[in-house]
């Protein structure tokens, strides 16, 4: 019997317990989260001010770059780490808008859609209260995000690509010891001097 009833008050506990910190969790959340709100306000414009240099320097700086070959692996790595700069910013307006048209309940949903659907429930928000220019800021800036990030992978890809094409290139070359002259790796003899060569 007395075995019973300890099992009956621990089980009690247990449960006390789990409410008691699923309370405190939520609690913690609800102030972590207006404390975020309050934080991003400040931070935004800052941020904003960060976006707008490193706009003129991916229109200015890094495209020109990729232009050419021996930087555009440079270009690509600059572009895919502006992409993740611009995004912070994103997220941030979404984790904002989400925040003031839902609330904490909003922002927690966003939350739990991967983390980054506090842009989804901003711009499903935006939709719903038929804040189209805003709507469309956004949803700009998705796809800014989106088309950096995509063209910085390709780029720094490709240059990587053109690396490995270059180094094979140069395996298959010879150069002769007496004039310099560039042979193909097969060749015994070379092409302008008729020097021997130790072709494979």
């Amino acid at each position: 019997m007395k075995s019973n009833t300890k099992e009956t008050l621990q089980g009690i506990g247990a449960c006390l317990l789990y409410i008691v910190l699923s309370i405190g969790g939520l609690l913690a959340l609800f102030f972590l989260i207006r404390w975020g709100a309050t934080a991003s306000e400040i931070i935004m414009p800052y941020l904003y001010w960060i976006n707008g240099i490193l706009f003129l320097m991916c229109i200015f700086v890094l495209i020109p770059m990729a232009l050419i070959r021996k930087t555009r692996g440079i270009a690509g790595i600059g572009l895919y780490f502006a992409s993740y700069i611009f995004g912070l910013s994103v997220w941030l307006s979404g984790f904002l808008i989400t925040y003031a048209y839902w609330g904490v309940i909003g922002v927690i949903v966003g939350f739990f859609l991967a983390g980054v659907g506090v842009v989804a429930t901003a711009l499903l928000a935006l939709i719903i209260n038929a804040e189209w220019a805003l709507f469309g800021i956004l949803f700009l800036n998705v796809a800014i995000v989106l088309g950096v990030r995509t063209l910085g992978a390709y780029l720094a890809e490709r240059a990587d690509r053109e690396s490995n094409e270059i180094k094979t290139d140069n395996e298959r070359k010879q150069y002769c010891p007496s004039c310099s002259e560039e042979n193909v790796k097969q060749a015994k003899y070379c092409k302008a001097c008729g020097h021997a060569l130790s072709g494979e």
